[in-house]
């Protein structure tokens, strides 16, 4: 079997040392068993506050289960009232982008996930054309996408008071 490159073991590292856990779905009852979704996304901070990176799928499904009578919402293991935190979610993309407050940032580092901060964003040498991963844990599990940069296109931001600051 050919072994892989080792690039890939390092980016494979790099992913999940990153992604962080969402749960969603109902929470635990002593009298009946739990009935959960399990996701991953990234929690990154671009100087104007923290925010988690999903994918919109998993939002979309969120939505579905919200009414639920005991359903929750956990990044890491920070609940937030996640359709409060929606500020951009692209079917087209299946990306989806929810603020967070300082505090449930400093939550989840806590546990282990490091916020990313890029040093400038976009990052200088990313245009059109170039390549691109997007990788990630769903359900627990390996998941990767090589692409190509079609275009670049900014990452809507929060602008309601309170949130992220």
């Amino acid at each position: 079997m050919p072994q892989p490159d080792p690039w890939i073991g390092r980016l494979i590292a790099s992913v999940r040392r990153h992604v962080v856990p969402v749960i969603f779905g109902e929470r635990p009852h002593p009298q009946r068993p739990a009935s959960i979704n399990l996701a991953s996304g990234v929690v990154v901070d671009l100087g104007r506050g923290p925010f988690l990176i999903t994918a919109s799928h998993v939002i979309n499904r969120a939505r579905e289960r919200e009414d639920e009578l005991r359903f929750h919402f956990l990044v890491g293991q920070s609940e937030i009232p996640f359709t409060l935190r929606i500020v951009s979610d692209s079917a087209t993309l299946d990306v989806a982008t929810l603020t967070l407050t300082r505090d449930e940032a400093s939550e989840i580092e806590k546990l282990g996930y490091p916020i990313v901060q890029p040093p400038s964003w976009p990052p200088p040498d990313v245009n059109p054309g170039a390549d691109v991963i997007a990788a990630g844990f769903p359900a627990h599990g390996r998941s990767s996408t090589l692409s190509i940069v079609r275009y670049l296109r900014p990452i809507p931001f929060p602008r309601c008071a309170g949130v992220g600051g």
